[in-house]
């Protein structure tokens, strides 16, 4: 009779010769170490799947096409961007963050000594103008102070548009996980209070019905009050 049972064979890991641990040395990764410090990280910040081959055409286009652009993914949304003119990785990377396909594309630079999940993409630097302040209230004291309120303040500056309008501009490291804030309410008792508009240079889909980024209204999870 034929035993049609399956045959399983224990190996005893003491008779094999392959060693179970390696040390490399740098020289066995200096390749890729050089190519990753010609590269970028990024993450697009969407609701939507991403592929790496459906993007590249698009990048390459709002990159002004750098020279040997490769991506990889490397799960969870995460990508690198290798290319070969270290001019164009610090182009990109002052650039920070770019709009892709109406979502933000958050990049940041690679490093050895920082594990990828490491890597904060929770925190968006973005310019922001606010519009109302009295004049003497724009001050760049000021712009510090409203910026505070939303997070990490990396500059205030003064800008005057054509029409001789002076506004205070701010840049603050959001974090993408918090509401948008459209206006605040400010004021103290000699001047009496007024509304300040937040206007939001480089903001991507933002859902007006919960107010968070990276989803359209009628893909929005919230329930109907």
């Amino acid at each position: 009779m034929i035993n049609l049972n399956p045959v399983t064979t224990k190996i005893n890991p003491a008779h094999i010769n392959i060693p179970r641990s390696f040390l490399y040395s740098e020289n066995d990764i200096h390749d890729g170490i050089s190519a990753c410090n010609h590269s970028i990280l990024g993450k697009i910040i969407t609701d939507k799947p991403i592929h790496a081959s459906s993007i590249q055409n698009g990048l390459e286009n709002i990159w002004g096409a750098p020279q040997g652009l490769k991506i990889q993914e490397l799960g969870g949304k995460l990508l690198q961007f290798f290319m070969t003119d270290p001019a164009d990785k610090d182009r990109i990377l002052q650039g920070n963050p770019w709009i892709f396909r109406n979502s933000w594309l958050v990049v940041k630079p690679w490093d050895r000594d920082t594990d990828l999940h490491d890597v904060d993409f929770d925190h968006v630097p973005i310019w922001i103008q606010l519009w109302g302040l009295p004049p003497h209230c724009k001050t760049k004291q000021m712009g510090e102070r409203l910026g505070a309120l939303m997070g990490k303040v990396e500059a205030s500056e003064f800008y005057e548009y054509p029409g001789k309008q002076v506004i205070i501009k701010i840049k603050v490291a959001i974090n993408i996980h918090n509401h948008i804030t459209s206006r605040i309410h400010v004021g103290n008792p000699t001047d009496g209070t007024s509304w300040i508009d937040y206007r939001y240079e480089k903001l991507p889909q933002v859902c007006f019905k919960c107010g968070m980024i990276g989803h359209a209204d009628k893909l929005c999870r919230k329930p109907d009050p």
